[in-house]
């Protein structure tokens, strides 16, 4: 339980942070208004290209997506969602990039694993390290889904630490495919409107932080709860 809610207050804290980020960016250095920018400029030229070629241009821009997370460049999946849902719409761009995202993600942390199974047999064994990624070997899907639903911590960073682990693959691609979807939606819908938007913020009202918050930690709170009772029911059989 211990664990759990030290889990808990780790996504928290770093909720708290990215917003204090986000509002001091906004202020001093509008970097996602840039971004936007350039998004707007650009888009027209891209929707044309997405007539003009309507098979082509889904595969090249999921290969593009894909080649980029596998070469682990960070920073990549907002652009690549809100750039999706001008191009697709608001539904069909949440599907499409979904499983691009998932797959992109599932390949990253099977290259991640293949490369930590490589280093284990020249390294000798780190007591620290495998003790870490033991705590998150049992209920590892759990963890994952939490760091899905929260969005603030980068995909990267996800992909390599969990490939230290033994997930199953067909585990990590579920739960993945599950924990992005809620946020690339929101995105997509933002990018349908692509137009009228200035920054990143426009969209990413206090309610909707709030709401990835919860859906964060409810994965947790759940298992805890879950314990809990479990430890509770045990007691009880042994009393009667």
């Amino acid at each position: 339980m211990k664990k759990n809610i030290i889990f808990i207050i780790i996504i928290l804290t770093i909720f708290g942070l990215s917003s204090l980020i986000n509002l001091s960016q906004t202020k001093d250095n509008p970097t996602d208004a840039i971004i936007m920018n350039l998004i707007q400029l650009n888009i027209e030229t891209i929707k044309n290209l997405n007539i003009t070629y309507p098979i082509l241009s889904p595969i090249l821009f999921s290969l593009l997506f894909f080649i980029l997370t596998i070469a682990y460049i960070p920073f990549i999946g907002p652009v690549f969602v809100l750039c999706s849902g001008a191009l697709f719409g608001p539904i069909l761009g949440a599907i499409l990039f979904s499983f691009v995202v998932s797959l992109s993600y599932t390949a990253s942390f099977l290259i991640s694993r293949q490369l930590y199974l490589k280093y284990k047999k020249n390294k000798k064994k780190n007591p620290k390290l495998q003790k870490i990624i033991h705590g998150f070997e049992k209920d590892g899907w759990l963890y994952l889904l939490s760091v899905r639903f929260a969005g603030v911590i980068p995909a990267i960073a996800v992909n390599l630490g969990m490939g230290l682990t033994n997930i199953p693959a067909w585990q990590f691609y579920i739960v993945t495919q599950i924990g992005t979807f809620p946020i690339i939606l929101v995105y997509s819908f933002a990018g349908s409107k692509i137009e009228s938007l200035k920054s990143l913020n426009d969209f990413i009202s206090p309610y909707f932080l709030l709401f990835m918050i919860f859906l964060s930690i409810c994965p947790i709170l759940i298992k805890i709860i879950s314990d809990y009772a479990i430890v509770k029911l045990k007691k009880r059989s042994k009393k009667t």
